[in-house]
């Protein structure tokens, strides 16, 4: 595999319409636009709410519910170490056993903030056609509408842009004064007369999914001094967003399309536009991982995003877990938790009942001639968990899950990893995906053994934004 410019720089420095919420103005109707974003209300009732329905006996999970394809042991032959504090997770779990019955009623979305191992999606690639695999194409998620990095790329699907026509945003490389980044920590923002970018699905024989979409949402910052984007689908203009508004918050348009093959695509009519990316789904319940990858990302950039521009997206989105692959640009011990907890604040008011999952840093090394990892990272990895247990999130210790000491190293010896000790390659990040998600199976499968009667009746949506 080809050196990746900038990588170890990076790191160390760091057609049916679904329901939606009401929209707080005159919605702007285009088919198939249905809405920008907005919170719903409801009003009391005077009527005594009925008695709680009696427990009911569900038939047991079908058989092989949650089998996995088995590891990959050729190169990492640990023990995979489970996850810590697990009751944690119970919202996820009672999500995940609708999908394993057939009852859901919507996909299970799983969020993964990463730094620079994240940019090129290879571990939520690797989690994402594990479980769509198993469960079905759900569709791919998120992707950023254009690239911060030359090598911020998704698997499974296809993002475009006009070079040079849009300047890049991301919270760590890239910044801005008002902290409007989205939920995604990155974005772009142009004033080129006709600057295009796009998200499509796949065209590669080699993509096992990704090749269909049912279901499209467009995530943009509305601002006072906000210009004017077409919009088109396949080519085929829909309607011209005007993103100028009273104050500046993040946005989306909705589109139902045929399920198939399709391609988003923005260009600007006039002004300046900033837009985010776009999320690709499917009208099948499964499993949607959400890639979430920015070059040299700690918390403490993550608390530099304003809430206006970071929870309408988190609402909109509506995740069931969200993951933090964060910890190799961490080098502020007295600090890591003043952040971690700011960050977890911000994610608990979009998302109160969605549970939080912490990996530690993987292993890495110096130089090429240790004998030892990094000493900084083991240290991490047990601040992280302390941390983590106090703050209510569940752990998984993703260095140990790779081997430990000097793992990173056998991994570059192997071709497996880049050779700065730091970043995967393409089938070690896959790997280490699957590595993460059988974990996360192994205590579902507990849990359901321990709640028999999981998933027998859809539960809510935990969000007041509608899937």
């Amino acid at each position: 595999m080809r050196r990746l410019p900038m990588l170890a720089l990076l790191a160390l420095g760091g057609c049916k319409a679904r329901t939606l919420p009401d929209v707080p103005e005159a919605a702007h109707h285009v088919s198939p636009v249905l809405a920008e974003t907005g919170a719903t209300s409801s009003t009391p009732s005077a009527v005594p709410a009925p008695s709680a329905p009696p427990l009911q006996t569900c038939a047991p999970f079908p058989e092989g519910a949650f089998a996995l394809p088995p590891l990959d042991e050729s190169v990492i032959d640990t023990k995979l170490p489970a996850i810590e504090f697990p009751d944690r997770l119970a919202h996820f779990y009672a999500r995940a056993a609708e999908v394993a019955r057939g009852t859901a009623k919507h996909s299970v979305r799983i969020a993964v903030y990463g730094d620079s191992n994240m940019t090129m999606d290879y571990i939520t690639g690797g989690l994402r056609r594990m479980l769509q695999g198993k469960y079905g194409d759900a569709g791919h998620g998120f992707a950023g509408m254009t690239r911060p990095w030359g090598w911020y790329r998704h698997m499974d699907v296809r993002h475009e842009l006009w070079e040079g026509a849009w300047k890049p945003l991301a919270v760590s490389t890239h910044r801005t004064n008002d902290g409007h980044y989205s939920s995604a920590n990155l974005g772009s923002e142009t004033d080129h007369p006709g600057a295009w970018a796009f998200v499509a699905t796949t065209d590669s024989p080699d993509s096992p999914i990704g090749h269909s979409v049912s279901s499209i949402d467009l995530f943009y910052l509305a601002r006072p001094s906000g210009g004017t984007f077409a919009v088109k689908l396949d080519g085929t203009v829909q309607e011209t967003v005007d993103t100028k508004a009273d104050k500046a918050e993040t946005r989306f348009r909705h589109y139902d399309v045929p399920d198939g093959s399709h391609k988003i695509e923005v260009a600007l009519r006039s002004g300046k536009i900033r837009v985010y990316g776009a999320s690709m789904e499917r009208d099948k319940p499964g499993y949607v991982v959400d890639s979430l990858g920015v070059g040299a990302l700690n918390y403490e950039m993550m608390t530099h995003v304003s809430s206006a521009s970071r929870k309408p997206m988190l609402e909109r989105r509506n995740y069931d877990l969200v993951v933090f692959a964060i910890g190799t640009n961490m080098f502020s011990p007295k600090d890591h938790e003043s952040w971690m907890k700011d960050v977890f604040a911000g994610i608990r008011e979009a998302l109160p009942d969605t549970p939080l999952l912490v990996l530690s840093p993987p292993d890495i090394e110096l130089k090429w001639e240790d004998k030892w990892s990094d000493p900084r990272i083991p240290k991490l990895v047990q601040q992280l968990r302390e941390i983590s247990d106090r703050n209510g999130a569940a752990y998984f210790d993703f260095r140990e899950a790779m081997g430990g000491s000097l793992s990173m190293h056998k991994l570059a010896k192997a071709g497996l990893a880049e050779a700065d000790l730091i970043h995967f390659r393409k089938p070690a990040g896959m790997l280490m995906g699957t590595r993460l998600g059988h974990a996360l199976w192994n205590d579902l499968e507990a849990y359901t053994k321990a709640h028999p009667d999981a998933g027998c009746s859809p539960r809510a949506a935990a969000s007041p934004v509608a899937h």
